[in-house]
């Protein structure tokens, strides 16, 4: 666990049980367990649980990577399929347009993003994900925090004032494994 606002670390155990994280929020004084109103993770259920559990009104905030790492694999899925459906035109289209669809859009050339506008235009599938993405990248990636920490909270706050962070008491999950 780490405090996110000062960056330190307040907590560690080995391996990745519930019933470990579960004892270490059953350790917290009352008006802490109760001040914490978000806590940043990875997107494994055991964990997830355990904050619903010791946490109920703390809002769960899944990190960005792991976030974007499903919707990476759900571009895929819809990217195979729709190539075995499609005609020849059309798949001449597909081929190659991994990329164009994982990638920024304002990393895209002028020739990737004409690519990629033209299938989309074929492909209502791939134009619904591709919508998707819009909406769950944040406003920028590159947000730092006072401390000059990346903020994994941005694009993820409450509006309990001018770009107020939900207190976190500062905890995030972190293991080896991401």
């Amino acid at each position: 666990m780490y405090d996110l606002g000062s960056g330190d670390r307040v907590w560690v155990t080995e391996g990745r049980r519930k019933a470990d994280l579960i004892a270490f929020f059953d350790r917290l004084d009352e008006p802490v367990a109760q001040g914490i109103e978000a806590v940043a993770m990875d997107m494994w259920k055991p964990f997830e649980s355990a904050v619903r559990e010791s946490l109920p009104n703390a809002a769960i905030v899944f990190d960005r990577f792991h976030v974007m790492q499903q919707y990476s694999k759900i571009i895929d899925q819809v990217r195979r399929a729709e190539f075995k459906k499609a005609a020849k035109p059309d798949r001449d289209i597909l081929v190659g347009s991994r990329y164009l669809l994982l990638k920024n859009a304002d990393k895209l050339t002028e020739h990737q993003n004409e690519r990629l506008q033209q299938l989309l235009a074929i492909n209502t599938p791939l134009n619904a994900v591709g919508d998707a993405d819009l909406r769950l990248r944040p406003p920028t990636s590159h947000c730092r925090t006072s401390a000059g920490r990346s903020d994994p909270l941005r694009g993820f706050r409450r509006a309990d004032g001018p770009d107020q962070p939900p207190n976190t008491c500062g905890l995030k999950a972190a293991w080896g494994d991401g």
